[in-house]
């Protein structure tokens, strides 16, 4: 499934984003006694290129995330021909390159004026304003509508499976879990990122009209209200990959392995139809079981060794 490469990809970007965000910071420069993104033009141009590159990437990750389950629940056929890794690599590079494309263009409004570092030059002033309404596109406004579209119609799709299930008495327990957690988890990301990012969207575009750096706005209120949208805004960051994980089991098993230094008990095997991963019952328990087979009269199959866990 192409889903592990889009998470990887959104968690990357969220890390490097987080990272920056302390620079910004008035009290962080004060506590460094310099300035970081103003130690020369080239380095305030490149930190306001990844800043706005890994904000717009995130978003449109998550969208990925919310266009694969769409796939899955409207055209489960299809599934295994659309949501796959190279799929998932072509999609990846293509915004990559868009959007690396357009914050390196913008990186014309990044400038240094008296030791500081401008993030929104106003001059060219018909350019500037292209840009900064076209990265408020990118970065929140198409992302969310497309969040709004997609997520109610999975959701539906995925309630009305469960109410045929039920209606034809071939329903289960389990089913019906997994798409208790999933829809949940659908909602749970849309609406984090509508209402934890939209504050600091609409925090650029008042400080932008009223031609402000947000970033070193000194207004009681102003600061307030920036202090508070940057900290939604590092929330929705902080808990995008988490909202996606939390429920996977094979997740979790792994976060305890790696935390108790255990070894993975994981072996290949191959089948008639194809190798997959599977954890293997422990010798005592094979040697008992093949025993056990053997009194009887009957023969241990491989799949009656093994516990198979798909990954979603």
């Amino acid at each position: 499934m192409s889903i592990s490469v889009i998470l990887v990809a959104l968690a990357f970007s969220d890390n490097i984003l987080i990272l920056m965000l302390p620079f910004n910071k008035g009290f962080v420069r004060k506590i460094l006694g310099v300035d970081i993104r103003a130690l020369s033009s080239a380095g305030c141009k490149l930190f306001f290129f990844m800043f706005r590159s890994s904000k717009m990437t995130s978003s449109w990750f998550v969208v990925f995330l919310c266009l694969e389950k769409f796939v899955a629940v409207w055209f489960p056929l299809k599934t295994k021909f659309i949501c796959t890794k190279r799929n998932a690599y072509i999609g990846l590079v293509l915004v990559y390159i868009f959007l690396f494309s357009f914050n390196g263009a913008w990186t014309f409004a990044s400038r240094l004026a008296n030791g500081a570092c401008i993030p929104h030059y106003p001059e060219p002033a018909y350019l500037a304003e292209i840009f900064v309404v076209l990265g408020i596109l990118f970065y929140c406004i198409i992302p969310i509508c497309l969040l709004m579209i997609f997520t109610p119609l999975t959701c539906y799709k995925l309630f009305q499976r469960v109410k045929l299930q039920r209606t034809l008495g071939s329903g289960s327990q389990k089913i019906s879990e997994e798409v208790r957690k999933t829809t949940i988890m659908l909602l749970s990301v849309s609406i984090a990122y509508m209402v934890l990012v939209a504050p600091i969207t609409v925090a650029h575009i008042v400080f932008y009209l009223q031609g402000l750096n947000i970033f070193e706005a000194t207004q009681p209120g102003m600061v307030i209200y920036r202090e508070i949208a940057q900290i939604l805004e590092q929330l929705n960051y902080s808990i995008n990959f988490f909202l996606y994980v939390i429920c996977s089991k094979s997740f979790r098993d792994r976060v305890i392995l790696v935390l108790t230094c255990k070894k993975q008990p994981i072996v290949t095997y191959q089948s008639q139809f194809k190798t997959r991963e599977s954890t293997i019952w422990d010798t005592n328990e094979a040697s008992r079981i093949s025993s056990t087979n053997s009194l009887d009269g009957g023969a241990v199959n491989n799949f009656d060794l093994a516990r198979v866990y798909d990954d979603c």
